[in-house]
Formats: C-alpha cells, structure tokens, sequence
C-alpha cells in the first residue's frame, strides 16, 4: 500500500486492453491505493471494460482518431507519472507489414504509409520519457512471437498453421525492429508468455496473466453427471481447433460419453456462464503455454489442457513449474491424450480441480503481480 504522505502515483495503461490483462493489472493497482486507468482505441470486441475509449464507431474514424491518440500522447506525461504499454505497441502512428500477396495500388499504399509514419515510430514513447515518466510495456503473444524463429525452433507451433500473412516476412522484420526500440526507451519490459523470453533481449522479466482476478471466478468444481468438455477458440488456427474437433469426433464413434460446449465469438460476460457448465477445458495445442481463458476455467476449478512446451519452462519459476496442474497434450498424441483426460476417474478430476484453483490463486493474483511490477519501479 502506497504510504498517505506519498504523493499518489498516476499510471496510464494504453492502448489495447488485450486479454483483458491491462484491466487486471489497473485494476489491482487501485487496490494498492494507486490512480490507474485503462484506454482503448475502442471498444472490445470481447467486452473488455476499459476507462478511456478514444472513439466509438463513426463515418469519419480514420481521420478522428489518429487526432484523438496525439491529443492523448501530449498530455499522457502531464496528467501520469507513468505509461504502461500493452501488447508491445504505443499510440504513435506504426509502419504496416508488406505482405507476399500485396500487389498494385494496395501494396504501394503501404509503402508511402510506412515511409510517412517510420520517423514518427514511439514519438510518444519518447516524449513521455522526456518529461519523466516511467515506461513499461508488457508483450502478450504474437505482438513479438515471430513466424521464422517458430518455424526453424519449435517442432510444434502455430505457425505452420496460421495462413501466410499471419507471420509473413516483413511483419517479422518490423517485430524485430519494434522490439529493439522499445528496449531502449522502456525502464522496464514483461512478457506474460514464456515462449516469447527467446525472441525479446535480456533483461525481459516474465510474469503471469493478471486478467484473472479469482474473488471474480467463485469456485465450482467438477459436475458428477456426462463430463462436459469446453473449447473456446478466438482463433481456430492458432488454438488447433480442427485437430481438437476431429480428436473428439474419434472418440465419441468410440462410445466414450461427453458433452461438447464450443464456443465463439461470444461477449466474455456471456460466455462465461457458459464456462460454469464445463468440467474440462481443451485450450491449444501448438502456441506451447496456456492463455488467459484456460486461467478463467482453473480459477472455477475446472481441469484444464494444453500443450506445454517444456523447452520454454526455463523462463518461469521453477516452483511454479512444480505446481502447473495443466494436462499436457501433445499434438503427435492428442487423440489419445484426449481420450484419457475425458475417461479420467471423478477422484483423480477433484483433485487437479483444488490444484487449479490453487494454481490460479497463487501465481495469477493480480495484486500481487501489480506489486511486483511497482516493486521493479
């Protein structure tokens, strides 16, 4: 708790509210006694609250809020102490990646983009350090995971199951580019995946998602009827959503009993009372670490799996190592990894559901992740 003589810190967390996690994080720092706010270019599609929202829908929101983000970009310094930058990108304008299909006018819009916008590259990154406020920035996912470095290291990954443009070769180039500036102008960086520790310098600190507050997810536990097993894809290739659906399509012609609850673009407070139904959540099998909705499930106590890439287990606490309760799932066996977590005895379910929750509780607390982050400052 910040000391009543302090003055009380003002901190800013722009400009994507991806995840929900700058939310968790803003909102633990209130807690703390900070002043902490959220922006977002607009709003989420997944329902994300957020304080500040820069533009609602209009016939002219391309021409109002690249004036809406400098507005906010000069004044960020005057009214907070510090800027925490979320999903690896600031409010300046950015360059565009130029795509192997871009051809034509498309393709030479781009360019005559990025040739305008690359001087103009984390001027409010550098402005805000200029008059003295603190920067972090936090990497969530593919804001730094570059489609060459997956594809020559990770036997598995969702690169090779993304189309092209997702990781094409410019886009990695300017990650690498984005990385390296924000390096030098940020006092501090965090990565909430351990994937990406490879690809982001040295002095990266890795923590967990904060976007599970677990006073929010009351524990529910496992159900004794038909097992119930959730998938909730926000990306069907990322996730490996097909592999998933076929795996569980093979056991069921098997005779094995289950209910599957899919679900898709669904607002999160919505879908969340379709998540108390599950008793198992199957997240992805090729990203190699669980995502902030296999959090959500483990927080009410559900039985969570994914694939866990054990390389990039160096990066995370060896004591939270020993206590993931995650199934693991290997792409080369998913079938049967599948099979055996949904015939899994009631007994053996409870227990990794209290695991979950403890999981969850203990290395997810959002107040604790703020503090840690108030404590590298």
């Amino acid at each position: 708790m910040i000391n009543k003589l302090d003055k009380v810190k003002k901190i800013l967390h722009c400009p994507h509210p991806i995840g929900g996690n700058p939310q968790g994080i803003s909102s633990a720092e209130k807690s703390l006694g900070y002043i902490s706010h959220t922006m977002s270019a607009s709003r989420n599609r997944f329902g994300y609250p957020c304080d500040i929202i820069l533009l609602k829908k209009s016939r002219w929101s391309e021409l109002i809020l690249p004036i809406k983000k400098l507005y906010w970009a000069m004044l960020i310094p005057f009214r907070y102490d510090e800027v925490h930058y979320s999903f690896g990108a600031s409010l300046a304008p950015s360059r565009v990646p130029i795509n192997d299909g871009d051809t034509g006018v498309h393709k030479w819009k781009k360019k005559l983009w990025n040739v305008i916008t690359a001087p103009f590259e984390f001027w409010d990154v550098k402005w805000a350090k200029v008059w003295g406020c603190k920067v972090t920035v936090t990497y969530q996912g593919s804001d730094a995971r570059q489609g060459d470095y997956c594809r020559t290291h990770f036997k598995h990954t969702f690169a090779h199951h993304v189309g092209a443009d997702y990781f094409s070769r410019h886009k990695d180039q300017l990650k690498k580019k984005w990385i390296r500036k924000f390096f030098e102008l940020a006092d501090q960086v965090y990565t909430v995946n351990p994937d990406l520790c490879w690809v982001l310098p040295s002095g990266t600190k890795f923590i967990g998602y904060a976007s599970v507050n677990p006073v929010d997810f009351p524990m529910i536990g496992q159900g004794n009827g038909t097992i119930k097993v959730l998938h909730a894809p926000s990306h069907r290739g990322i996730k490996g959503t097909e592999a998933i659906l076929s795996a569980l399509e093979e056991i069921k012609s098997e005779g094995v009993e289950f209910e599957l609850l899919l679900v898709e673009n669904l607002p999160h407070q919505v879908a969340k009372d379709v998540y108390k139904q599950a008793d198992i959540i199957i997240e992805q099998i090729y990203a190699g670490w669980y995502g902030a909705l296999a959090l959500e499930l483990m927080a009410m106590g559900k039985v969570a799996a994914a694939y866990i890439r054990e390389e990039d287990l160096v990066h995370i606490p060896e004591k939270m190592r020993e206590d993931l309760p995650i199934i693991n799932i290997n792409p080369e066996t998913l079938k049967k990894d599948i099979k055996n977590l949904i015939t899994m005895d009631l007994k053996k379910r409870q227990e990794l559901a209290v695991a979950s929750r403890k999981y969850a509780e203990k290395w997810h607390d959002p107040i604790e992740i703020a503090r840690t982050i108030h404590c590298d400052n």
